[in-house]
């Protein structure tokens, strides 16, 4: 059995503390992030992950809450809410592949 479920709650966590050594961890060195809408790569790698993370003035503020998990083989399909200082709250659909314990692709969308 997988412990998906608990790598993503571990990620949030560490993300939401902002300990993004920590938070990058959790993912492969060569993880990818890629949007759903068009299929861009927006980040290849730990580093450009984490400055991706850096870079975005709202991130120190801005909370992560899961809602749902649902594991399937290797990949971990998740409903996440992001939630600013100001209580703006937007809704994500994420799919998390993983590799040897460690996330190593994400595909995400706005719900």
């Amino acid at each position: 059995m997988n412990n998906y479920t608990s790598i993503n709650k571990k990620a949030v966590e560490y993300r939401n503390a902002y300990n993004l050594d920590k938070f990058v961890e959790c993912f492969h060195e060569k993880v990818e992030f890629i949007t759903l809408d068009d299929n861009k790569t927006v980040a290849t790698g730990r580093n450009e992950l984490m400055d991706l993370i850096k870079n975005n003035p709202q991130s120190k503020t801005t909370r992560w809450e899961i809602s749902e998990m649902t594991p399937v083989n290797n990949k971990l399909f998740t409903h996440e809410t992001s939630i600013t200082e100001r209580n703006v709250k937007e809704e994500y659909i994420f799919i998390y592949e993983y590799e040897n314990d460690l996330i190593r692709k994400v595909w995400y969308t706005n719900k």
